[in-house]
Order: C-alpha cells, then sequence, then structure tokens
C-alpha cells in the first residue's frame, strides 16, 4: 500500500491554481468552521503560529487567488485584537488534507500544521453528517466520541498510506523566513504528550504548505491590498483589472500572471483566455481596445468558475469537449486547421494560434511537440506520439504489429514514421477541416451578451470524489492541478488507480514475453 501510494503521488511539479484553492475553503467551511482546535507543527517550522492558535476556534476561511487564509478567535470570545490569522500559499506541492486523526499520513519536513478537534470541552459538535457529504459513499468516518466507547491513548497515525511531498520547483515568497529543507529530511512524527488522549476517529488536519505564516487582521487586509481583483470573490473589481491593463505597456500575456493584477490565473488558464478572448499574449496591455479587456475578464470569471465547479481546467464547449479538454494549451494544432505556436515568456511556455490571434509583430516562435502533460492531458486518439507514455506507446505499436522494444525517442520515431507511411483512411485524424472547425469555434468562444458575474458562493462545485474519479476517466495525474484538495476518499481512489494501472503494465509484459 505504500509503494502504490507513493506512485500516485510522482508527478511534474505545478502551481495550485486559484480554482483549486477556493475549493479548498469551500470544504473547510463546512468541515471545520466553527470548531476548536488543538494545533501543533510536526517540522517545527510553524510553531510558533501553532502556539499561537492552539485552543482558538476556526470561525473564518477566506482565499484570494492562490493564498488561503484562516481566522482563528481564543476561547474567551470575539475579541478582534487578539484574532490570529493564518496565512497560507502551498506552491508546487502542498496540500490541505482532512481525516480521521489515526487516519492521517505520515508527517514530513513540509507537514506545517496539524490541526485535532479539541476534545477538552464538555459539548462537542457533532458533524458527522457534513462528513458523510464530503466523502460520499465512502462517508463511514466518525467525530466525536462515539457512545459507549472510552478515549484511548493515542499512537502516532497510521502510515499505511506515506505522504510524499516534493520540495522541487518551489517558488520564493514575501515573508517566508523558512529554510528550504530537502524531502529526505523527514519531520519529526513524535506527539506532544498533550496530545495523546485523543480519540481515534477525532476529526483532524493536515497542511503541508511552501508559506505559512501567522500575523494579526492586518496581515490579511495587506496582502487583499497588495492582490489583484480574483474573479472567485464576489467583491471582485473590474475596474481595478482595466486600470491595471491601461497603465502598463507589458506584454497581455505577463499582465494575466502577475498576482497583483489579477489573482489566481496560472499558465494553462493564460493561453485559453487568450484564446477564447481572440487577443495575442504579446499584445501590448495599453494597447487593447475597451471590449477586449472586457472580453478578456469575462473568460477569466467564466473559466475560473467552470475550474471550480469541476474540479479541473476544462476549457471546451459543445461539440468541441468530445474532441479535447483544451483549445491550445499543448495542443499542436487548432481547430481552425493552424499549427499552434509557442515560446517563452519569463520562462513559462506561452500558446497561440496565429490565425486566431494576430500577433502585434513578427515574432521568433516554434511549433508545439505536445508533452505528456499531468495536469492537462487529452484523450489518447487526439495525442500525437511525442505526448504519450511509453505503455501507450508500447500498445499503439503491438497495435500495428511493429517492434516495441528501445527507449522513447526510438518508440515516437517508429510510431511517427508509421503514420506518415499510412494511407488517409488508416491515419489518426486529430483536427478537422477549417471551414467547420470555424463554425464551430465560433460558437463557443463568442462573448456572451451578459457579462459573467464573478464569485463563487452561487457555485455548487462537484465532491473531491467525482472530481478524481473524472481525472482517473481521463487519465490525469491528480497530484497535480488538484493537489492542494486531499482526504482519505481522493487518495484511496488515487492509490486504487495506480495499482489498477501496475497490474495491467505486468499482464502486458506476460503476454509479450509469451509471445
Amino acid at each position: 500500500q505504500v509503494n502504490v501510494y507513493q506512485s500516485c503521488q510522482q508527478s511534474f511539479a505545478a502551481m495550485v491554481e486559484g480554482h483549486g484553492v477556493h475549493r479548498v475553503a469551500r470544504k473547510l467551511r463546512h468541515r471545520l468552521m466553527g470548531r476548536r482546535f488543538r494545533a501543533y507543527s510536526p517540522s517545527g517550522r510553524f510553531q510558533d503560529g501553532a502556539t499561537k492558535i492552539d485552543g482558538c476556534t476556526l470561525h473564518r476561511v477566506e482565499a484570494v487567488g492562490k493564498e488561503l487564509f484562516l481566522f482563528f478567535l481564543p476561547l474567551a470570545g470575539p475579541d478582534m485584537v487578539s484574532e490570529v490569522v493564518v496565512r497560507i500559499h502551498f506552491g508546487m506541492s502542498g496540500r490541505f488534507l482532512t481525516s480521521a486523526f489515526d487516519e492521517l499520513p505520515s508527517a514530513t519536513a513540509k507537514t506545517r500544521l496539524r490541526l485535532i478537534e479539541d476534545s477538552r470541552e464538555s459539548v462537542k459538535v457533532d458533524c458527522s453528517s457534513s462528513v458523510a457529504e464530503q466523502f460520499g459513499s465512502m462517508g463511514t468516518l466518525q467525530i466525536g466520541n462515539p457512545a459507549g466507547q472510552q478515549q484511548t491513548r493515542m499512537q502516532q497515525p497510521q502510515n499505511c498510506l506515506k505522504h510524499i511531498e516534493s520540495d522541487s520547483g518551489t517558488e520564493s515568497s514575501e515573508g517566508s523566513s523558512h529554510s528550504k529543507v530537502g524531502s529526505s529530511s523527514v519531520a519529526p512524527n513524535d506527539l506532544p504528550e498533550e496530545f495523546q488522549c485523543h480519540d481515534g476517529s477525532t476529526l483532524a488536519a493536515q497542511v503541508s504548505a511552501q508559506v505559512c505564516e501567522h500575523g494579526g487582521l492586518e496581515l490579511y487586509e495587506s496582502r487583499l491590498q497588495a492582490l489583484g481583483p480574483d474573479p472567485l470573490r464576489e467583491d471582485a473589481d473590474f475596474q481595478r483589472f482595466s486600470a491595471a491593463c491601461l497603465k502598463t505597456r507589458r506584454a497581455i500575456g505577463l499582465v494575466l500572471m502577475d498576482q497583483t493584477c489579477i489573482a489566481g490565473v496560472g499558465n494553462i488558464f493564460r493561453a485559453e483566455i487568450l484564446y477564447k478572448a481572440r487577443v495575442h499574449p504579446m499584445t501590448c496591455a495599453n494597447s487593447l481596445c475597451t471590449l477586449q479587456v472586457e472580453n478578456i475578464w469575462h473568460h477569466s470569471v467564466d473559466l475560473l468558475q467552470r475550474g471550480f465547479a469541476l474540479g479541473s481546467i476544462i476549457t471546451t464547449t459543445g461539440p468541441d469537449l468530445r474532441k479535447r479538454r483544451r483549445y491550445v494549451y499543448n495542443m499542436g494544432s487548432c481547430l481552425c486547421g493552424e499549427e499552434i505556436r509557442c515560446w517563452k515568456m519569463s520562462g513559462r511556455t506561452a500558446y497561440a494560434c496565429e490565425t486566431c490571434q494576430k500577433p502585434p509583430q513578427l515574432m521568433e516562435t516554434s511549433t508545439v511537440t505536445p508533452f505528456a502533460s499531468c495536469c492537462a492531458v487529452e484523450a489518447l486518439e487526439n495525442r500525437p506520439p511525442s505526448a504519450m507514455r511509453v505503455v501507450e506507446l508500447r500498445e499503439a505499436l503491438a497495435k500495428r504489429k511493429l517492434p516495441t522494444t528501445g527507449c522513447k525517442a526510438e518508440l515516437i520515431q517508429r510510431l511517427q514514421s508509421d503514420e506518415v507511411s499510412a494511407s488517409p483512411s488508416q491515419a489518426r485524424k486529430r483536427t478537422k477541416s477549417p471551414q467547420s472547425a470555424s463554425k464551430t469555434e465560433g460558437r463557443s468562444c463568442r462573448r456572451k451578451a451578459t457579462p459573467s458575474i464573478p464569485g463563487s458562493a452561487h457555485l455548487t462545485p462537484t465532491t473531491a470524489v467525482d472530481a478524481a474519479l473524472e481525472k482517473i476517466a481521463a487519465g490525469e495525474n491528480r497530484a497535480v492541478e488538484h493537489v492542494a484538495e486531499s482526504d482519505m476518499a481522493t487518495i484511496a481512489l488515487a492509490a486504487r488507480k495506480v495499482k489498477t494501472q501496475a497490474h495491467g503494465q505486468q499482464r502486458r509484459q506476460q503476454q509479450q514475453q509469451q509471445q
């Protein structure tokens, strides 16, 4: 079981996007808000903050872009002077896991905080119904102390599923004074003595993050002012985004990635938003007309809301959705039939169709060689050989009765050569004719008559389990895009997926040996 879970956590590094952070905030409001918690830092890297919130009540949860804020009040009452705010930035590999205490995974060097529901009070809140709702069909978790069951001295949480967190690829962030700790340095797992008398089914949470800091209410207010408008917040102000565009000569592709201009947008969203708005990423922001800026904001709201509701970044609609999940990100060709072009913008790869998105000037670009993306996986029939995994390449070659031995580069070359020599009726078709494509994409990308209303309170997101099942069906590695939202039900699904894949690969190898 340990090896299975470790395998399902191996992935490429990718930043937790705004829609993922808002999904975590929604879950915490339903599961943790209004409860008192004991708090400690297994790694010792957030010990001061844990001491401040120990025994306090979580009374408010806010998400702003890619940052999460937890508001704690002391037992004495709503004394705003002593309110403690915890700011969390998940970075490349952080997550917020909720479960029964004895089901928490083992702590690591990046485990900043553990919360355990305080059992010292005589009256405890019964939240078993909300837990069952979050866990779906697997919601058998009991919260509190069941009748007739005595509390026992707690041992360290079971290690049947090892929680793997990598420090690779993390970015620096102001306000963090923590030194970087390698993933091989495992944090101490010993429970403080005063925490060892909790029932194993007590509600608990574990936080791993790149940044975890605490302060007063001014910490939240200062970050709220520093960050740009968040399309998933009801207080998002389009005029702030419009003003940020008008006063800069930077390319709009850079503006969308600047969290002080608009909060929550990442690289996949940038590519898809600008494609749907028909704006080239290299266009100067202050050269955009009012309608163009409004279109960009409209599609930012629309796509982030879809990501929040679905738990995945899926940008295509209507008939296009049956062919691909995204329009231009990591795609070799556009629906119009032209090639997608890519280039670097401040170290990140930008994508555009130069037919649908007119470039402002001549520039050096290259064709896209789709990679085997964990966070933007397309259906197998739509993927070129370069975007396939080794197992998929060998399966495709075996179907064509071609040799399946060799390194990945050789397998790709062999499959590409066979596709080129194949007759048109046998070759895989990944694009449709320019005429039919232009009609479909025109319908799917036209701006709505009424602009989208920012915010997420009116949306009903799919459960974490359903989101994980959708990703499994699409062949998408949940540990990248959906990394921050975690519970034991989705962990079990991910582990089951890896185990099934391992068994399938083993059977294929046995069949090849028999042949």
